[in-house]
Parts: C-alpha cells; structure tokens; sequence
C-alpha cells in the first residue's frame, strides 16, 4: 500500500471510532468491570494444571486497576457536581439576596484571590 492509501484508510478507521464525547465513561469503566469479574470467576471454576498462576493474578491486577479508575471518577464526578451546586448558590445569592450580603461575599472573594 502507498502513504496515501494508508492514510486514506487510516482517515476513514478514525471516522468510523466514537467521539469520545459520546462515549459514556461511567457506564464503560462498569461494564469493563463487571466483565473483569466474570472473567476471573470463569477462570478459577475453570482451573487446570493449564492454567497459570500469573492468569490469575494478572485478572485480579486488572479488577484493582479498574476499581481504582471507577473510585476516581466518582471522586471527580463528585467533586464537579459539588462546584456546579455551589456555583448555582452563589447565582441564587447575587439575583435574590441583599446587596450587603453581596458585596460582602465580593470582599472576601477579593481578599482570597489577591492572596493567591
């Protein structure tokens, strides 16, 4: 094949993969998990003299690297739906409260970020 051929096809395979903005992290990492686990639980019923220990251990290496990554995103989901309630109140503060409420929150604001 030519360079122009290969990145023809390789234009067309990249056109073909999801976005990854379409692509539902939460429910993938999951799904991946979940499929770990049935792995390894088909694996041990499965059990021979065939079978190595570092199968074994390296299912479970890859059941920990998966819980580990599902932990994190639900730190970081977490962590940006607190910032997105916080972010509303302060919108609710400013249209609804008093202007005294206001410019006292905007002082300490100031304070804070000039200590940055």
């Amino acid at each position: 094949m030519t360079p122009v051929q290969l990145i023809a096809q390789r234009d067309e395979i990249t056109r073909l993969l999801p976005d990854i903005s379409t692509i539902d992290l939460s429910s993938e990492l999951v799904s991946t998990y979940l499929k770990l686990k049935d792995l390894l639980a088909d694996t041990i019923d499965d059990m021979d003299e065939s079978t190595s220990p570092n199968q074994v251990a390296s299912l479970i290496n890859s059941i920990n690297a998966s819980l580990k990554q599902l932990t994190e995103f639900q730190k970081e989901l977490y962590g940006v739906q607190r910032q997105r309630a916080f972010e509303e109140a302060i919108h609710l503060t400013f249209n609804h409260g008093d202007k005294a409420l206001k410019q006292t929150f905007l002082d300490l604001l100031e304070t804070e970020l000039e200590e940055l």
